[in-house]
């Protein structure tokens, strides 16, 4: 795999905002900067790609998304449409072929009632998912920790929350850890749940339609807690990508608006961080992560924020606030060029990259 050279455009990274190059080396990336400093270092054995004044971001990664086993190529098709390099997929059964895409990166995720515990499991398969605490049992528990298994529990409402979060709390510290628990599916919460869900190092998988009920996804994030945005593991969701980002920028309601960097990252680096990633820094653009990104064609880049002098002091070179497309009615949204898996251009050959390239 040879050494990969982008230049000329503009790279969404906390390592360096003003960042218009990036350096890409066995599949992972090895330095951000200026043009410049690639140039610098550029020679035969290496691909330069020209970025052409476009943003180059990482791409997103979706928390949870349901589908019949015969439904998953389709419904990968649309992820990446989207701008999607990663997703979780809940299966609503135990059986079947657990397909691959050639361009988004998909963990299966199996229901906790239909497990078969005497079985190890298939290596695509990176988890289970309770829609019920009377699921949670010990076994299903153990199974999952001995696999190392993400556990995702969705709750109906905030009583069974608690219920899963009691089960949660009765387990070893090691043993949450390795399955790295989620709430999934939610569109409010009461804070008390967040503020417990957070010492417990539990994960909050927020909807599609978390706008619908209450202000508890930007609650969760004043709080701290970790929270991801696009968890819906019991029907197709609401919305994606960048206008799913809009709904939590642009709200109907404006007192709970979040800032466009908190919606990115709880659509990228959140989403790995939640299901235990090994790689810490995956979901960014900076050394050491791979380089699963997306290339856009942009209309308009800024830092958005619900407080206006937060923004104006955030544009400022002195705050080093990497910068955003801009997401308002009267702009266009984003338009996806070019998706790359660990730094390689996905070839518009594959199925799931026709119409996009």
């Amino acid at each position: 795999m040879s050494t990969q050279v982008f230049l000329n455009g503009s790279v969404y990274s906390p390592a360096d905002p003003f960042a218009t190059a990036m350096v890409v080396a066995q599949g992972n990336v090895e330095w951000v900067g200026q043009d410049a400093g690639a140039r610098s270092i550029l020679d035969p054995s290496m691909r330069c790609t020209d970025l052409s004044g476009n943003l180059l971001a990482p791409a997103f990664a979706l928390a949870a998304l349901s589908a019949e086993p015969d439904q998953v190529a389709d419904l990968l098709d649309t992820l990446t449409q989207a701008g999607y390099i990663s997703a979780n997929v809940m299966l609503t059964d135990s059986t079947g072929r657990f397909e691959q895409s050639p361009a988004t990166r998909v963990r299966y995720y199996l229901p906790a009632s239909k497990l078969n515990t005497g079985q190890h499991p298939d290596p695509a398969v990176k988890g289970i998912y309770c829609l019920d605490s009377a699921e949670a049992t010990a076994q299903a528990l153990e199974f999952a920790t001995s696999h190392r298994l993400n556990l995702v529990a969705v709750p109906a409402d905030d009583s069974v929350a608690e219920e899963f979060l009691d089960k949660l709390a009765g387990m070893d510290s090691l043993a949450r850890m390795r399955i790295s628990p989620c709430l999934g599916g939610l569109q409010s919460l009461d804070m008390s749940l967040i503020e417990r869900a957070k010492d417990l190092n539990v994960s909050l998988g927020f909807s599609s339609d978390f706008d619908q009920s209450h202000n508890s996804y930007s609650h969760a994030l004043s709080a701290g807690a970790s929270a991801v945005l696009g968890s819906d593991p019991l029907r197709p969701p609401f919305a994606l990508g960048w206008e799913l980002m809009n709904r939590a920028v642009n709200p109907e309601q404006d007192d709970t608006a979040v800032s466009a960097r908190a919606a990115f990252q709880s659509m990228t680096r959140a989403v790995y961080r939640a299901q235990g990633e090994n790689n810490p820094w995956c979901g960014q653009l900076v050394p050491g992560a791979p380089a699963h990104c997306a290339l856009w064609k942009v209309t308009e880049l800024m830092v958005q924020t619900p407080d206006s002098r937060i923004s104006a002091w955030s544009t400022d070179p002195r705050a080093r606030t990497p910068l955003l497309p801009v997401l308002a009615d009267d702009v266009s949204r984003p338009e996806l060029v070019a998706l790359y898996n660990s730094g390689q251009k996905l070839d518009k050959g594959n199925k799931s990259m026709r119409g996009i390239l």
